[in-house]
């Protein structure tokens, strides 16, 4: 599988839009990996985490190609994460094809309701003819296309998951926008074999913040990961879902983060899984 980090801020993005601290004047200046929408992930092309606000940026700044998308997973209902409008922009006549691609869009129930409103207040039922919506549960394993997807419960808002993805052996936890896990998503990943891992580090300096990972957070994860059997010590961590709170640019994040054995991910890296 390869992964593309399409974005890897946290809601505000950085540099945050009429923010002025430090750290986002200091993206404004300096640009490149210190800029970060809204966090998603693309998968070989073909599965996307999360419909942000910033998915036409990200698709024309790294060149997605509209007739590979198949499958979107959405991991909870807030604005950052799903903005269920932008999926007109994937259908007649916002998008003229011959043949349009069906998409299938997985989610949670309060993610459908939110999708649902949407449809029926804005006249878009439409949709409905083009996407094939599913619903998510913890624990209920699906296939899409040539994935395997295990949607397991995050410690962030209601109904809010975190993915385990498997395509032909080779298996990807995107653990973004959780605090540490539940015990119940422990007792599952017990003994899986993951050869990559996404986790969210909003403040990596953080000490109460229970809804998301910080850098403490994120190495006691990876270290549970390696105790439970279910990574080795060379399996690639990545941390995405930054904020500007933090107050550390790329690489001055990047230098702390690695004394862990953990990457600092920016807006269009690739890894392969």
């Amino acid at each position: 599988m390869q992964i593309l980090f399409l974005g890897t801020g946290a809601s505000e993005g950085i540099p945050g839009v009429l923010c002025e601290c430090p750290l986002c004047e200091a993206a404004r200046e300096h640009g490149g990996r210190n800029i970060r929408r809204r966090s998603s992930v693309l998968i070989d092309g073909q599965l996307l985490i999360d419909l942000t606000p910033d998915f036409w940026s990200q698709a024309v700044a790294f060149h997605v190609k509209p007739g590979l998308l198949q499958t979107i997973l959405i991991t909870h209902e807030h604005d950052e994460h799903f903005v269920p409008a932008e999926l007109q922009n994937f259908v007649p006549p916002y998008r003229l094809s011959d043949e349009p691609t069906r998409l299938e869009l997985y989610a949670g129930q309060r993610s459908l309701r939110k999708l649902s409103h949407m449809m029926d207040t804005q006249g878009r039922t439409a949709l409905r003819g083009f996407i094939g919506i599913h619903e998510l549960k913890p624990f209920r394993t699906v296939k899409t296309g040539a994935y395997t997807i295990t949607p397991l419960p995050a410690r962030h808002c209601e109904g809010a998951m975190i993915f385990l993805i498997e395509r032909e052996g080779r298996v990807f936890l995107n653990g973004n926008d959780s605090g540490y896990f539940p015990e119940d998503t422990w007792d599952y990943l017990a003994g899986k074999t993951i050869h990559s891992v996404s986790l969210g580090c909003t403040n990596p300096s953080a000490t109460e913040s229970p809804n998301h990972q910080s850098e403490e957070d994120v190495v006691t994860t990876r270290r549970r990961l390696y105790q439970l059997g279910c990574i080795e010590s060379s399996a690639k961590i990545y941390i995405t879902h930054i904020s500007h709170t933090g107050g550390m640019g790329h690489d001055e994040l990047h230098e702390r983060m690695s004394t862990y054995g953990v990457t600092v991910a920016y807006d269009g890296l690739t890894s392969e899984v």
